[in-house]
């Protein structure tokens, strides 16, 4: 059996702590032999309740239940499971939001290093995303979540927005193409909405608490203003609700504009990654950086629709630099 590199430096880890336990083992008992020479006794428990061997034991369990989940899972027709599973009439729905969306996802949502399926499908002018998860060799709904009101799925992720475990992330296009995004939690696979809000477009910004040092991702939505551009609205989940950040600026400077400037580094091709940086440093206040940027996405070849996006930008900073009327 060929063992996976982060496996093999765990088990290499444990064959450290194997010998490490031998040569303690011994060095107890010369010692002890020694100390009986010495008319030095010591209780024979005191060799016995060495705590090496249930480290051995517990690094031994990981490294079963690590290569267990690897071959979990890895055989299924998941395509069958999910027909066999929803309504027969009902349609397969993938997210738009995304490029490379798929039909159906696979994720550990309770942390138990099994993939549940989870998968989405319209039935009767009604959205629903379900959770499938295999157990006892059977695969059976393990969530449902339903939205009547929505004509089609725009994003669906998992994320941690709420500071513990992960949460499921829905965007919805209503019937007047306004977009919403929806965020589940699965507690016991019980579905539980902690919030609800409007987007045009939508990023995750994983960036650490200070001073309490917890990570979790807080949400970037663009909304479309009236000036053909886009304000940022950063917000973040305080326990009850969404809030603002309270230094605002100091998160699109140190988190909003490197997670754009990084998207724009590994595909400098596509315009909007340059569109989306030139934004993001608008928003911060930084206008003439933002002309700089679209100066350079000029040199690319734009479609109509992405000039437009550039111009409209581009003559409301100029506006704001007092350039143009």
């Amino acid at each position: 059996m060929i063992i996976p590199i982060k496996l093999a430096g765990i088990a290499l880890a444990c064959k450290t702590v194997q010998v490490y336990s031998n040569k303690r083992n011994c060095f107890l008992k010369c010692n002890l032999d020694e100390s009986v020479k010495n008319k030095k006794f010591y209780k024979p428990l005191a060799v016995g309740k060495t705590p090496v061997p249930s480290i051995i034991n517990t690094i031994s369990q990981a490294i079963a239940s690590k290569i267990k989940a690897k071959a979990r899972n890895t055989h299924e027709d998941y395509m069958a499971v999910i027909k066999n599973t929803i309504p027969q009439e009902a349609i397969l729905l993938t997210p738009t939001y995304r490029g490379k969306s798929k039909a159906y996802e696979l994720w550990d949502i309770d942390g138990d290093r099994d993939n549940e399926l989870i998968t989405s499908y319209v039935l009767n002018n009604e959205i629903t995303t379900i959770v499938i998860k295999k157990q006892n060799d059977l695969w059976n709904i393990a969530a449902e979540i339903k939205n009547p009101e929505c004509k089609s799925l725009n994003y669906r992720t998992l994320a941690n927005v709420a500071g513990k475990g992960k949460q499921l992330l829905l965007g919805y296009v209503d019937k007047d193409d306004n977009k919403e995004l929806s965020c589940y939690t699965l507690d016991n696979y019980n579905a539980n909405k902690l919030f609800s809000h409007r987007y045009n477009k939508f990023s995750l910004l994983n960036m650490p608490d200070k001073p309490k040092g917890e990570s979790h991702n807080h949400l970037v939505f663009w909304n479309r203003n009236d000036r053909g551009s886009y304000d940022l609205e950063v917000k973040r989940w305080d326990g009850s609700r969404l809030e603002n950040p309270k230094k605002h600026k100091d998160i699109l400077l140190g988190g909003v504009l490197p997670l754009y400037a990084q998207k724009l580094k590994r595909n400098p091709e596509k315009p909007y990654n340059w569109y989306h940086l030139a934004v993001a440093l608008e928003n911060a206040g930084l206008n003439k950086d933002a002309l700089y940027i679209i100066k350079k996405a000029r040199l690319l070849k734009l479609s109509k629709e992405v000039k437009g996006d550039f111009d409209a930008l581009e003559h409301n900073i100029r506006q704001k630099l007092g350039q143009i009327s």
